[in-house]
């Protein structure tokens, strides 16, 4: 089956938030910050711009 949808997860700390969807059951995927879930659906780890307030809390 295609893929059929492409996530873009804002973080604050890229490598970080890395090691933790590694130790989830992710896996690498060529490109910068490219996981791909225990499923095989593709997702990217992308800075949080200054604009976005974060998750659960203030700016």
């Amino acid at each position: 089956m295609p893929q059929q949808m492409h996530l873009d997860v804002m973080v604050d700390d890229q490598d970080a938030a890395g090691e933790a969807v590694l130790a989830l059951g992710a896996r690498r995927l060529p490109g910068d910050h490219v996981y791909a879930d225990p499923a095989g659906h593709p997702f990217c780890l992308i800075r949080r711009p200054t604009w976005a307030s974060p998750v659960g809390g203030s700016a």
